[in-house]
């Protein structure tokens, strides 16, 4: 019987010690959520800021508004990007125009160059970007696939003839 009580005793002592020790990992398990989402926002701030940086290095912007200006009629252009053709490979506008070139990947990853005109974006795995440009001078110029997405990528080319 004197074991049973002291076993008893000892228990809640225990037990009166670790409600005690609770509240405070409560609040220090509190303090390391609040730490960590500090910490995440503070990561993801970063993230952007190099997000932002990398899509400097295109010469235009890489996902534009079509409608952002009205003055010029806007000649609008799908695009399919599949190993390893485009489709349609020629595009015909006439000089002047603004063209809204919306590349979209049913596959892979791939590029879309069209350096006579300053563009050069990545378009994501199945997924769909939009270019912006004006066709202010007339020729053909060649587009092409500007991101390695398998062994035919080098292939993967069109022609835009500004009239």
């Amino acid at each position: 019987m004197r074991k049973l009580l002291m076993t008893l005793l000892v228990l809640l002592i225990l037990t009166g010690c670790v409600q005690k020790l609770v509240p405070n990992t409560e609040k220090s398990d509190s303090n390391v959520q609040e730490s960590s989402i500090e910490e995440k926002q503070e990561q993801l701030g970063e993230l952007t800021q190099k997000i932002e940086q990398s899509s400097k290095i295109f010469d235009r912007p890489t996902i534009a508004d079509p409608e952002e200006d009205n003055t010029t009629p806007t000649k609008k252009v799908l695009i399919t990007a599949r190993q390893f053709a485009y489709e349609p490979d020629l595009i015909e506008v006439k000089k002047g125009d603004k063209v809204a070139i919306t590349i979209t990947s049913l596959d892979v990853g791939h590029g879309f160059a069209l350096p006579d005109f300053g563009i050069n974006t990545r378009v994501p795995a199945e997924e769909s970007v939009t270019v912006i440009f004006v066709a202010d001078k007339k020729g053909e110029f060649q587009y092409f696939n500007s991101v390695y997405s398998g062994s035919g990528w080098k292939n993967m080319t069109g022609k835009l003839v500004v009239k």
